[in-house]
């Protein structure tokens, strides 16, 4: 069955880790039981991890992590991520 979705407006954006504590809250869950998947490296990755979740960053390019917050995780695409959290 599909979902209704109707779209948040808010008065920060990414990657001011605010809008990951409010979606938190508004989904009732917790930052530990979050795995944020981005391919951001300072949107996705670092503002998430300052809001303590879990992060995978995408890395399509296979470029060189230069930032202080390193990812939790980092795969070359989605194949990769999904064989790796299944453990084949």
């Amino acid at each position: 069955m599909a979902g209704t979705y109707r779209a948040l407006s808010f008065d920060f954006h990414k990657p001011d880790p605010q809008i990951y504590h409010v979606m938190l809250e508004r989904m009732r869950l917790e930052a530990c039981d979050v795995l944020h998947v981005g391919d951001d490296p300072v949107e996705d990755v670092v503002a998430a991890q300052r809001a303590g979740l879990d992060t995978v960053w995408i890395n399509r390019d296979r470029l060189e992590w230069t930032h202080d917050e390193a990812p939790s995780m980092a795969a070359a695409d989605l194949r990769e991520l999904t064989l790796r959290l299944t453990g084949q």
